[in-house]
């Protein structure tokens, strides 16, 4: 029992011992759990601190005074401190830029009130260096239990970021100063068509404010007659394309700007997202064109009157001038003695004269107005010329000259141009050319030469032995109104218009005119015009006479240019002529200017001849001419009395004046044209004191066959009567 009671108590202490023991290990386990414990939480706070201190961010902790309970060596860095214990215990707002304190403080004090666990502040650290160092930072507030006890912030130096601000800013800025003070309207239009943006100008044009024109849609200021070009535009600018164009736009006080818009598209993120538009006010300048297009208007008003000025005038002293010339035809047909024969013939040479003038004048007021045409139509050169000599030929005959022409060999026989304005330069040249010479002689000379471009040109020259032209006179011979000096003026006469017109039509006609002269020497004018052949035309040739073939004929005579000339006319009909120059009475007679009788034509046909002419001097000066040509003709005084005497008998020849009151030629022509068919209509010839460009066309187009100007000539009468044939 002893035994069990000794092992039962030895196995009691062994239990307690082991419990003992057991104790104690738990105790060194806690005590070493402990230690390791703290070791990690020793080695987790210095890598922590050791981060905040590595970290690129400021890090600081502040009280609820404002001061530094912590900062991390960022911020000794950023302020340029030696040691991170100058900031520790220092107030914050001793760091910040003196403009920034205020609003800082206000920050903190905003955050503690509100309990506003989180906050972000911009704001300037006080440094010494010029370039501000501006600083963003996330704001913490630091509690302790519930009880805050300041505040924690991560701050990053944004500098760079705040400079790329203000100058974006300072960019917007700029644009924005100049949006608003273009002189020119400026407005973006947002993806829903309104307007988003209206610089001042734009709302100054239409006289609204700019808020009240925010949102609006730019319809409600365009002209409805417009709508279609905005909407237009607007399509094209959707597509990507910038469009131009001019509208109208309607102010607040229902007035109209006209303006010029350029609209360029917007696009976001490949979308289209509105328009850009710059509006330019036309309306000055569009007024400015309306005036100018008035103006414009007034002065081809005024030039129309102009010319209808002239051509009345030239009617007005055509009519008359055309009993005149008409009568003296007349005259100097019946018997008459020697001193009458020369009153007649001063009368004749006088309205000559006067009609030159009047053409001259008429002439020069269509160049000033730069209404004067050419016709072009195949020209006979040697009719031409023979034609202008025959004009001067009078004049010749009382003077002590030879005229003669030579066309030189190689020189086209036809030539497309206005045959009427080339003899009319000729008959200028051929004028002046016996005006001042009062013995010796005036050739033309005509030669074929290519232009500098290969294009085939005629080179005309005027010669005369008269009384020539000064050096000085020669720079203003070929000006409006000009004459050599006044004595020549007073002596010779002239309106110094025709050397003007001539060169004036020279040009037109592709070529240049100029004069070489020697004082007391004579005078040579010289000028050039295209000279292209018309096509499919063949000009008659000269007649050959077989009987006159390899003749030999002597040519005489006293004048330098006359025989070449005849030379080579005879060598045309292939004759063999020999000149020598001797005896002066060669050929006298042709030389006494006494006219040759003109022969009366016998009229074949009993022409039924119908005059249309209002005025009784014209009347009486048509009827005679026609009774000297052998013609018998009714009166009519007007167009109606011609219409009225159609019904009563047909009539073969017309002649058909064109002014006449009641009702004029052009509207009885066309009554007949109306009434009666081709085949049964008279032939009407026009008779007009109107010398306009484009009246021959315009009068044949209503349906006359002929035109005759006034003043009237026999020969012309007779010509447009023989062109006449009466029917079977």
């Amino acid at each position: 029992m002893d035994e069990l009671n000794i092992l039962k108590q030895q196995i009691e202490r062994e239990k307690a011992a082991r419990r003992n023991a057991e104790k104690q290990l738990q105790r060194i386990q806690r005590t070493q759990a402990q230690s390791e414990a703290t070791a990690v939480a020793l080695s987790a706070e210095t890598r922590f601190r050791r981060l905040l201190d590595s970290a690129s961010d400021i890090i600081y902790e502040i009280d609820l005074d404002g001061r530094f309970t912590y900062a991390n060596p960022m911020v000794m860095r950023r302020l340029g401190l030696n040691r991170l214990e100058e900031v520790v215990g220092q107030h914050y707002l001793s760091l910040v830029h003196p403009a920034d304190r205020s609003q800082t403080a206000d920050f903190y004090a905003q955050q503690y009130h509100t309990k506003t666990f989180s906050t972000y502040q911009e704001f300037r650290l006080a440094t010494a260096v010029a370039e501000p160092v501006w600083l963003g930072q996330n704001v913490w507030l630091a509690y302790l239990g519930d009880e805050i006890v300041g505040f924690q912030a991560i701050a990053r130096d944004i500098s760079s970021r705040k400079k790329m601000e203000n100058e974006l800013q300072t960019q917007r800025d700029f644009g924005q100063q100049i949006m608003a003070n273009l002189g020119q309207g400026l407005t973006v239009v947002g993806p829903n068509g309104l307007f988003e943006y209206v610089n001042p100008a734009y709302a100054r044009m239409l006289g609204y404010t700019e808020a009240e024109l925010l949102g609006k849609d730019p319809t409600c200021f365009t002209h409805p007659d417009d709508l279609d070009a905005l909407l237009a535009a607007r399509d094209q600018r959707g597509t990507g394309e910038t469009t131009t164009y001019e509208t109208r736009l309607v102010q607040k006080d229902g007035g109209i700007l006209y303006a010029l818009l350029t609209g360029v598209p917007r696009w976001v993120d490949g979308r289209s997202a509105g328009s850009v538009t710059v509006i330019t006010d036309m309306t000055e300048r569009k007024l400015m064109e309306q005036e100018m297009l008035h103006a414009r208007d007034r002065a081809v008003e005024l030039s129309n009157l102009k010319s209808q000025f002239v051509a009345n005038m030239s009617h007005e002293i055509r009519t008359p001038l055309n009993g005149v010339i008409g009568m003296t035809e007349l005259l100097a047909e019946t018997p008459l003695d020697e001193e009458q024969l020369e009153l007649v013939d001063i009368i004749r040479t006088s309205s000559d004269a006067l009609l030159s003038i009047i053409n001259n004048v008429l002439d020069f007021s269509k160049i000033s107005e730069d209404k004067l045409d050419l016709e072009m139509q195949p020209v006979i050169m040697r009719e031409i010329l023979e034609e202008a000599i025959d004009i001067v030929s009078p004049k010749v005959a009382r003077k002590n000259v030879e005229i003669a022409y030579v066309l030189a060999q190689g020189t086209p026989p036809v030539i497309l141009g206005d045959g009427g304005r080339l003899r009319q330069i000729l008959v200028n040249l051929l004028s002046n050319a016996v005006k001042f010479t009062e013995a010796g002689e005036v050739t033309v000379s005509v030669i074929s030469q290519p232009h500098a471009d290969g294009r085939p040109q005629l080179h005309f020259a005027v010669k005369d032995t008269g009384i020539g032209i000064p050096p000085e006179a020669v720079t203003r011979i070929f000006q409006s109104f000009s004459q050599v000096d006044a004595s020549t003026t007073r002596k010779y006469g002239g309106t110094g218009l025709g050397l003007a017109i001539s060169q004036h039509l020279c040009q037109k006609m592709g070529g240049q005119m100029w004069v070489e002269s020697n004082l007391g020497e004579g005078s040579a004018f010289h000028f050039t015009i295209d000279a292209a052949a018309p096509a499919e035309y063949v000009p008659e040739s000269l007649p050959k006479l077989k009987e006159l073939s390899q003749k030999r004929v002597l040519i005489v005579g006293e004048n330098a240019a006359s025989g070449p000339i005849l030379a080579q006319q005879t060598e045309l009909w292939d004759m063999l002529p020999s000149t020598a120059v001797s005896g002066t009475q060669t050929l006298t007679w042709l030389h006494e200017g006494r006219p040759l009788e003109q022969q009366k034509p016998a009229s074949t046909s009993p022409a039924r001849i119908l005059l249309a002419e209002d005025n009784l001097v014209n009347q009486q000066v048509a009827l005679s001419i026609l009774e000297h040509l052998g013609f018998q003709a009714q009166v009519a005084a007007n167009g109606l009395e011609v219409l009225a005497a159609l019904e009563k008998q047909p009539y073969d020849v017309i002649l058909m004046d064109i002014q006449m009151p009641e009702m004029d030629g052009l509207e009885a022509t066309r009554q007949i044209c109306a009434r009666l068919p081709e085949g049964e209509r008279p032939y009407i010839i026009a008779m007009t004191a109107n010398a306009v460009k484009g009246d021959r066309e315009r009068y044949l187009a209503t349906g006359m066959n002929d035109y005759i100007s006034k003043p009237v000539r026999i020969a012309a009468i007779a010509e447009a009567l023989a062109q006449f044939t009466p029917s079977a």
